[in-house]
């Protein structure tokens, strides 16, 4: 009987001290990959693919640092609405959501704390391209009735607007037909839980003791020998080649019909944002991107944002166009995104905000 209860005393110790590890390991997010815990905050969505839950809440690390990521009441990033603020509507994908940075550090909230007036609304969703944020300010951000929308572009867009699978799972697509856009792959099928991104919001957390053995186990793996051949270039990089081929001039057909149809759905208060890529910024991340793929000189980084600009001035929708105020910081040594990631980081965001926040001191938007 004595030995039993040693046995059951020494088992009980142990799922407690798992237990305690467990918790300190979520508490300080270690443990956890970026990619599918932030996919606990995305939710399938018949309609639109995937979308952000009400009042999520991930923890995790990156970069060093401990990152939490939380969502309001409308799933939107930031505070709730409360009072009657001058109102701008941020839409886009993982830049505007602010995928990788801390609450306090996405632009939206920088923005707020720059300009106090004003009321920030973040819809930034990962893995949107215009399509989807066309669809999800129809279905869910006019009724915030906002001044101002703002859509934050990337050069992907491009491509996913005219393709029906994301890599994180299946996306609705619109048609070019004569009667004009037709929306197909709706309802959109059940995401693929097996990719490490999929929309999960309902799927239970990994064990982070776990994740953390695993890992250790791949770094003391030996690792594939041997010279890898070189990738073949993305299709969502093919914006960047003068010679356009047959699919991305129909994905740029698509992409100048979408943004017409959001900004007669805005009411005319559209703006687009430019998010310029890390290779458009940092030189030596564009050469490293041409040799890793083999790129010739017919290929320009800077031809997407040239070509976007091009589609806002037929429709007389103002462009913001941060790619010089980027460069001159990196210029000046500062990172201002992760470079492994491409993602902006703190400092990326900061001078986002910095860049809004006097283009709608212009527009005298706290003003109305």
């Amino acid at each position: 009987m004595n030995k039993l209860f040693k046995i059951v005393t020494v088992l009980v110790a142990v799922l407690l001290a798992v237990a305690a590890a467990e918790l300190i390991l979520r508490l300080g997010g270690w443990g956890a990959d970026a990619a599918p815990e932030h996919a606990h905050l995305l939710r399938y969505d018949a309609t639109i693919g995937w979308t952000k839950i009400p009042n999520g809440s991930v923890v995790y690390r990156y970069a060093g640092h401990r990152i939490h990521e939380t969502s309001n009441s409308f799933g939107g990033r930031g505070r709730e609405l409360e009072d009657s603020s001058p109102r701008v509507l941020f839409l886009g994908d993982s830049f505007c959501e602010g995928y990788l940075v801390g609450d306090g550090e996405v632009f939206s909230s920088v923005l707020e704390r720059l300009l106090p007036a004003l009321a920030s609304i973040n819809l930034g969703v990962a893995g949107y391209s215009t399509d989807q944020e066309y669809l999800l300010y129809q279905r869910d951000g006019a009724r915030l009735q906002p001044q101002l929308v703002v859509v934050l572009f990337f050069d992907n867009d491009v491509w996913f607007n005219s393709v029906i699978q994301e890599y994180r799972a299946k996306k609705p697509v619109f048609k070019t037909t004569e009667a004009g856009l037709r929306l197909t792959g709706v309802p959109v099928p059940p995401p693929d839980r097996s990719i490490a991104a999929a929309p999960c919001a309902d799927c239970p957390s990994s064990i982070r003791l776990l994740q953390l053995i695993e890992r250790a186990s791949r770094r003391v793996s030996p690792s594939a020998q041997g010279t890898a051949a070189r990738p073949a270039v993305p299709n969502e990089l093919q914006v960047y080649h003068h010679q356009e081929t047959a699919e991305i001039g129909g994905a740029w057909q698509l992409t100048e019909a979408l943004l017409k149809r959001l900004r007669q759905a805005t009411g005319n208060r559209l703006v687009v944002f430019y998010v310029p890529t890390v290779a458009a910024v940092y030189d030596d991340s564009w050469r490293q991107t041409r040799q890793l793929y083999g790129l010739d000189d017919g290929w320009d980084i800077h031809l997407a944002e040239s070509r976007l600009a091009e589609i806002c001035l037929r429709m007389a929708i103002p462009m913001v166009s941060p790619t010089w105020q980027f460069r001159q910081q990196a210029r000046r040594g500062k990172l201002l995104y992760f470079i492994e990631d491409g993602h902006w980081n703190s400092g990326g965001h900061r001078l986002a905000a910095e860049i809004l926040a006097q283009f709608l001191k212009r527009r005298d938007l706290t003003s109305r």
